[in-house]
């Protein structure tokens, strides 16, 4: 401090306890020591209100009927090789039950209802790259689920919208931004699950900037609770034992409650501590595993 300004002044009178909780007014409580603190900590949960129960039903959890080991064969190492995200859909929800919407409608993107660990979600998948009546199907299915309560899972491995002089023509970025704000408008829970981590993938995410500044950082801050979800979900199903599997457990009940918490109390843009610590970051391509034995 002195070298930068001159002014000679003592770390507590700097930035002390005493400075932040008479002066600037930057602390609430001002502790002697650490029992003090915990004290304090104490009595400012217990003023905190009990949670209130969730808002949609929970049935008890089913373990997928198609083999969720096969997902390492469902998804072909070539990005280029297409294939049905119906099969990833059916590996990772309860029972492999999925109620499709407009199935025959806009076909490049998969979309319907079903149950992850016992709460419902609605699904949206794409089934390749996205046109103007795939785009207007997404934008009908969220405004549906958002308006129902029902929170949304993105499963995503996209290039972008579909470009061209016909397309543009037709309405592409329209509809497209259609699907755009109704993403970036939703208040329910919301969850993004990417299976190929390559920059192509993100390109979606990158879309939602055009629906305003707040959009992408809305999608992404919803999409970081319900990843705790889905981690705790990989690590407790598939094959993995001991710690891990305690961990993954762990995981699923913590984004869960994240998620429900978030929907109550209608927070869905957290702060940049609050993202930082609600934020599990998974380093590396998983190594196929056998799937988890009964004991």
């Amino acid at each position: 401090m002195k070298a930068a300004t001159g002014e000679v002044v003592t770390a507590e009178e700097l930035g002390g306890g005493e400075v932040h909780s008479r002066t600037s007014g930057v602390t609430d409580h001002l502790a002697e020591d650490d029992a003090h603190a915990l004290r304090i900590v104490r009595n400012i949960v217990a003023t905190l209100p009990d949670r209130a129960p969730l808002p949609w039903s929970v049935e008890p959890a089913e373990e997928p009927k198609v083999d969720p080991a096969g997902l390492y064969g469902a998804v072909p190492v070539d990005s280029r090789t297409p294939y049905d995200v119906r099969e990833v859909i059916a590996r990772v929800v309860d029972g492999s039950r999925f109620q499709e919407f407009k199935a025959e409608y806009g076909q490049t993107l998969i979309t319907g209802f079903a149950r992850i660990h016992g709460h419902p979600v609605g699904i949206v998948a794409n089934n390749g790259i996205l046109f103007s009546e795939s785009a207007q199907k997404g934008a009908h299915f969220i405004e549906l689920c958002d308006q129902r309560g029902i929170p949304l899972v993105f499963l995503q491995n996209i290039s972008g919208f579909m470009v061209g002089r016909d397309y543009e023509a037709g309405g592409i970025a329209k509809h497209g931004a259609k699907m755009v704000t109704a993403v970036a408008c939703t208040r329910v829970p919301s969850g993004l699950l990417l299976w190929f981590t390559t920059p192509r993938g993100a390109r979606l995410a990158a879309r939602l900037a055009p629906a305003g500044r707040m959009a992408l950082t809305n999608y992404l801050t919803q999409s970081l609770v319900m990843a705790l979800v889905f981690t705790g979900y990989g690590a407790a199903l598939y094959g993995r034992t001991g710690a891990a599997a305690a961990l993954g457990g762990a995981l699923l009940f913590y984004g869960l409650q994240l998620a429900a918490s978030a929907h109550l109390m209608k927070r869905h843009r957290f702060g940049p501590v609050e993202r930082l610590l609600r934020t599990v970051t998974v380093w590396g391509r998983p190594v196929p595993r056998v799937v988890r034995q009964e004991r």
